[in-house]
């Protein structure tokens, strides 16, 4: 059999669904990092799947990466179950209601009539009366809740309620990098450098957080930084095809005569300090003299 027509299926010990979560949560690290403010620093993995710690208070974003049922759904059991880890980690002080937005981020096109009552209440008579109007809609056609939903629903109401009122919920399209560029387009990145820029902010935030999981420290980064790093490095692709556009398009007695030629790259640093006090630099060739 030709190797193109191999036709390989995972595994019993393969889980690409649960590779896609992993994965994903990058991506909302990232989407995260160009959307908070410069005083922010994000975390994977630190006190909830990705977090985002400022002087205005936390957001503990659950992230869900389903796509084929439905995670928000009135009876759905990753957002009952996301609701009853967030009351542990209420009851166990590891997260403080008063100034914590409480995300449930999915990034397929999902809804839920329940999911939405509870993300629009802002007010305390808002959280109770969506309260009220999902045990009416949970019970219409049984008589008994599953455990994951009568343990939230039993829960203390002096925690359930003020949880429902700093809960959000947000999705994307179901096209991770579409929507990331989507967010980078709205920054200064000059719409032709796109998906250059996207690639390296994607690998970057990926080698910082690996980097310092490896050292055994937290997966953390400051939103500042992140900026400082991207910004460098649009500016010096940007600087680098207005060279390219000056010298024009080379004339064939110029690449005649520098056949004999022998090449060597060399860095030119401090091209022009930029406005954050970092340097940038690009890569041009000198001939040596023979």
């Amino acid at each position: 059999m030709a190797q193109n027509e191999t036709n390989h299926q995972p595994g019993k010990t393969q889980v690409p669904g649960q590779l896609l979560g992993y994965g994903l949560q990058y991506t909302r690290m990232l989407s995260l990092l160009l959307e908070s403010d410069s005083s922010s620093v994000v975390s994977l993995e630190v006190f909830e799947d990705v977090g985002v710690e400022s002087g205005e208070g936390t957001v503990a974003s659950q992230t869900k990466s389903s796509t084929t049922k439905n995670p928000v759904s009135n009876s759905a059991e990753p957002l009952w179950k996301t609701l009853q880890n967030w009351l542990d980690a209420i009851k166990n002080k590891q997260l403080a209601i008063h100034n914590t937005v409480f995300e449930l981020y999915v990034f397929g096109d999902f809804d839920g009539e329940i999911c939405t009552l509870f993300s629009e209440a802002t007010s305390e008579v808002d959280a109770q009366s969506a309260l009220s109007s999902a045990k009416k809609i949970l019970l219409k056609d049984v008589k008994h809740l599953p455990k994951h939903i009568s343990d939230v629903l039993g829960a203390d109401e002096n925690e359930l309620v003020p949880l429902i009122m700093h809960f959000s919920y947000e999705h994307g399209s179901g096209q991770s990098i579409e929507d990331l560029k989507q967010k980078l387009s709205a920054t200064f990145i000059p719409e032709e450098f796109l998906d250059i820029v996207l690639t390296y902010a994607l690998g970057w935030v990926k080698k910082e957080v690996d980097t310092l999981l490896e050292q055994k420290q937290t997966a953390a980064i400051a939103v500042a930084a992140f900026r400082r790093e991207i910004a460098a490095y649009a500016r010096s692709i940007v600087f680098s095809d207005c060279f390219a556009d000056l010298a024009g398009p080379a004339r064939p007695e110029d690449i005649e005569k520098s056949r004999s030629q022998r090449y060597v790259r060399a860095y030119v640093h401090e091209v022009y300090r930029a406005l954050d006090g970092n340097f940038a630099s690009f890569v041009v060739t000198q001939p040596l003299e023979r």
